[in-house]
């Protein structure tokens, strides 16, 4: 059996490491990096679902610098309704 815990940031996907192990909570089937012994369940149910080494930390992926943002710092307005609509 494969785990069926969803990974990845962009494109989810089922983990797909070998398993031997079951969530009492939800039935999946989970590898030992997914499941919570501490808890006796999967990461998911309860609530640990880390982001998978090598992915982006989510705080990281939503931090900008001060120099990112000042591309949205303009006054210039661009109205698209007819120039680009009806073409």
């Amino acid at each position: 059996m494969k785990c069926e815990v969803m990974v990845g940031q962009l494109i989810s996907r089922p983990c797909g490491m070998k398993t031997t192990l079951s969530c009492p909570e939800c039935s999946l089937n989970v590898c030992s990096e997914h499941f919570d012994e501490e808890r006796k369940m999967c990461v998911s149910c309860s609530g640990e679902l880390n982001i998978s080494k090598g992915m982006l930390d989510m705080d990281e992926l939503l931090h900008f610098e001060q120099e990112e943002l000042r591309v949205f710092d303009t006054e210039k307005h661009f109205d698209v309704t007819y120039e680009y609509l009806d073409s």
